[in-house]
């Protein structure tokens, strides 16, 4: 019977893993990265929809875009069609179905690796009309390309291929319902077997099954899969080939250095995303096959604890916090090249330490007194500038030892930022402390400068900024009371370095600058008959805060081996996009998202309660924090709140559509996760509504979701009630 349990239960797995990942059975197992997205009503509840169904913010954009990049041919007759008018339907029929993205090989030729991949659309009862869009590319190509395109035969199908002298060719048509894209070699092999069931799947690979069933995700908008173990073997057959002595000798001492850095027992690396209240949220595991080991643990240490966190301000503009411990990393690195490189590293690490000893800085001298919890923030309280405020603070072991280790390294920076003469490192008190830096005559980007306070290392850019932070070691607010900090810590969780971002301080911070930027733009070319939209193409500020939001990343170890966990509201807004997949942002920016008029209306009922957050925030500021009785209450002294009261699911002779849920009356603060407001219109006639959380969030969610969510609120407040 157990024996019998086990093979349902792993047949149910793999069947879930294989579910979640659209047209990886039309893959083969030996497939190197996969990439593959499902449409999802879920899209429309974040902020990248309602920023792109803004006509203020994408109109002056998708002009730009027109003009510069997607008004091709130049020189075909004036009444012929225009190429760039066919890109947003081609994309929101993509967007409006499942697609991958699969890079299926990369072949070693010459000193080049030439890839083999494809995109696959599932078009459906779609294929029609995404045919019809994309004849008029297909004809320009045709013209173009002349006697180099051919067309190969399929059953139900149309695709033509294009051959060059070299080895590039591209494929492009459709297979059944599929529109497939391929580029590369080996077209004609891989193209029929759309149409077939395909005999080793990469959806039934083990190493594929293994690594995604593992990330425990529902319902993912995006899902990507690496084969590391190929990946990793293609790069070192790669540094073989080159002509280079140092990255031959890595090739061949590959092994090792996999094995020092941690990587030996990578297998694969699987990631999902999915939309959890308005945001992406990205979980990602690198899988391995035994415990962490080489560098990897140093790196990758327990979070910091509460006490260090609130070192940083409570309107951080970002924050990373983590645990290191540089003694004993530079020992393992130390360690790592001398394995690697033998006798040649043991040398120069041997010399790296006595060109320090001699100076004056010994580097266990150095390194031992520091402590191993790290944070770096920058903070507009500080008179940060997107950068000025740039602060760095460490725990110390030992106070006495390192003040006189950071004096012979004052001295020495000194030296070396003094150009002809040394520069003036000099210090000064404040409430009893003395902060010390250094005046370069000719560095303008800063006074390097340092205090040791509390048993805490403080660096900043300026004096002025470790003053700040000092005081913030007494202040009463940290970041743990910034209830955006609080709702994306509970999403990423703190058992590993963190890292959070408020895009609206990103925002504000930078504004500035793009509007210097925007301004200075003009018609880069001289060529078009109208202007390039230049100024307008950035929206004003107050408006582009409505689209932002917070986000995190947090990364442990766990028994499957390197997790991930980052979320980001607007991937078209945020740093952290950077660090995530990079189709992620495309997914966001399908145009698909704000077109039908219900999304329209979901997204007018959002706009509405975000002015009825905003004019309750008003009424309890001008009464001492007592927070709003009834809408009617609010209306009395806000008549503008009038206009946002009526949703656009609702009939316009109510009163109000929207349910305001106020706590009880000794209660000042609302908790994020309790509801403070809901579309009822909306719950009535769709299939859901807009929710308006504690926090001032305002997410889309599911009836059930919406239930749940008011029973929690609920017994939040008859709780509250209760006689203490």
């Amino acid at each position: 019977m157990r024996q019998l349990a086990f093979i349902v239960a792993s047949f149910l797995l793999v069947v879930a893993a294989c579910r979640a990942q659209p047209l990886s059975d039309q893959l083969p197992d030996s497939t190197l990265m996969y990439c593959g997205w499902s449409a999802s009503v879920k899209m429309l509840t974040t902020q990248s929809a309602g920023m792109l169904a803004d006509p203020r913010i994408a109109d002056p954009w998708r002009i730009m875009l027109k003009k510069l990049v997607l008004e091709f041919p130049h020189d075909l007759p004036a009444d012929s069609e225009k190429i760039s008018e066919l890109f947003p339907k081609l994309l929101t029929e993509a967007g409006s179905c499942e697609g991958c993205f699969s890079l299926l090989n990369l072949q070693q030729q010459d000193n080049d690796l030439v890839p083999q991949a494809v995109l696959i659309l599932d078009l459906g009862p779609r294929r029609k009309a995404f045919e019809e869009d994309i004849q008029p590319i297909h004809r320009m190509l045709k013209e173009r390309l002349g006697e180099r395109v051919h067309m190969m035969k399929l059953e139900d199908s149309w695709i033509w291929v294009k051959t060059d002298h070299d080895r590039s060719r591209y494929a492009w048509g459709f297979v059944g319902n599929r529109f497939v894209l391929y580029v590369g070699d080996g077209a004609e092999t891989f193209l029929p077997t759309l149409s077939k069931k395909v005999e080793h799947p990469l959806s039934q690979s083990p190493r594929f099954v293994d690594c995604m069933s593992k990330v425990a995700v529902d319902s993912p908008v995006l899902s990507t899969y690496v084969n590391l173990k190929a990946g990793l073997g293609l790069v070192q057959q790669a540094l073989k080939k080159l002509n280079n002595d140092d990255l031959t000798q890595l090739a061949v001492n590959w092994p090792m250095v996999m094995t020092q850095l941690g990587l030996d027992q990578a297998t694969a690396l699987g990631e999902k995303t999915a939309i959890e209240n308005g945001q992406f949220v990205t979980h990602s595991l690198l899988r391995m096959t035994g415990p962490p080991h080489g560098l990897l643990p140093g790196m990758i240490q327990p979070g910091v604890d509460d006490e260090m966190l609130k070192v940083i301000p409570e309107d951080a503009t970002y924050a990373v916090a983590g645990r290191l411990d540089l003694a004993k990393m530079f020992d393992q690195l130390k360690a790592f090249c001398v394995a690697v490189a033998g006798d040649d590293g043991r040398k120069a690490f041997a010399e790296l330490e006595a060109s320090a000893t001699a100076a004056g800085l010994p580097l266990p001298a150095l390194l031992s007194p520091l402590g191993v919890q790290w944070v770096l923030y920058d903070a507009k309280s500080t008179g940060s500038l997107f950068f000025t405020g740039t602060t760095l603070v460490v725990d110390v072991r030992d106070s006495d030892k390192l003040g006189k280790m950071l004096s012979a390294l004052e001295s020495l920076l000194a030296v070396m930022l003094g150009g002809d003469k040394p520069a003036m490192a000099t210090s000064y008190e404040v409430d009893g402390h003395t902060i010390h830096y250094i005046q370069p005559e000719d560095f303008e980007f800063g006074r390097p400068s340092w205090a040791i306070v509390d048993k805490k290392l403080i660096v900043a850019l300026f004096p002025q900024i470790v003053e700040d932070a000092i005081q913030q070691f007494k202040a009463e607010k940290s970041l743990l009371d910034n209830p955006q900090f609080f709702a994306a810590r509970q999403t990423v969780g703190n058992d590993g370095p963190l890292i959070y971002v408020s895009d609206a301080e990103v925002v504000r911070s930078l504004y500035p600058f793009a509007l210097l930027l925007t301004s200075g733009l003009d018609d880069p070319f001289g060529k078009y008959d109208h202007p390039v939209p230049t100024a307008e193409l950035l929206p004003s500020l107050q408006r582009m805060l409505k689209y932002v939001g917070t986000d995190a990343m947090s990364v442990k170890l766990v028994p499957e081996g390197v997790a991930r966990t980052q979320t980001v509201a607007n991937p078209l807004l945020s740093p952290l996009t950077l660090a995530d997949s990079v189709p992620l942002w495309v997914v966001a920016a399908m145009p698909s998202l704000g077109t039908s008029r219900t999304q329209t209306d979901r997204l007018s009922s959002a706009d509405n309660l975000r002015e009825i957050n905003r004019a309750l925030d008003e009424y309890a500021n001008g009464n001492q924090g007592q927070l709003a009785p009834d809408l009617q209450t609010v209306l009395k002294s806000n008549a503008k709140l009038g206009d946002h009261l009526h949703s656009p699911f609702g009939n316009p002779k109510n009163a109000s559509d929207y349910v305001y849920l106020p706590p009880p009356a000794a209660v000042k603060t609302i908790p994020p996760d309790v509801v403070q407001a809901y579309d009822a219109s909306e719950l009535l006639s769709g299939d859901g509504a807009n929710v308006l959380y504690g926090d001032g969030r305002v997410v889309w969610l599911d009836h059930d979701a919406v239930d749940d969510a008011l029973k929690q609120s609920t017994t939040w407040r008859e709780n509250q009630a209760k006689p203490k």
